[in-house]
């Protein structure tokens, strides 16, 4: 009976440790946990850029990284089309919100604000509940 506390600790300081390996595990591998900046662009490069040049994909991202994607994104993308090198539509992922906590979306929302706020307001549509379209003429 005298090792049961001694016991009880041990369980409890191994459940901690496996719950912050579990943490680690399932968000440290989407990037938002990278240590370094680079480290970060690096991964989430690799993660957004679609087969498509015209598709953003920010599944996984925090709007504070997403929007810095965003920004870049949309103006290569006018830059192109302006220079001919690319068609007038381009396609931002935001997808539906699922995984966001209390299942509320959290990028769609502030993309939608984005876009308003930085001249696109009547030339962007959604296609489907997670994908915005977005005029660049």
């Amino acid at each position: 009976m005298s090792d049961f506390p001694v016991l009880l600790v041990g369980l409890i300081i191994f459940a901690c440790i496996w719950c912050v390996f579990v943490w680690c595990y399932k968000f440290g591998a989407r990037g938002q946990t990278l240590t370094s900046s680079t480290e970060s662009y690096a991964f989430n490069e690799a993660a957004i850029l679609r087969e498509e040049e015209d598709t953003l994909d920010l599944h996984y991202l925090s709007w504070n990284n997403a929007e810095t994607y965003v920004a870049n994104f949309l103006r290569k993308r006018a830059h192109d089309y302006d220079c001919g090198r690319s068609n007038r539509y381009c396609f931002i992922i935001t997808g539906q919100g699922k995984g966001s906590p209390f299942g509320q979306p959290v990028l769609k929302p502030r993309l939608g604000e984005y876009l308003d706020s930085h001249g696109y307001s009547n030339r962007y549509t959604l296609v489907n509940p997670g994908k915005f379209k977005v005029d660049l003429a």
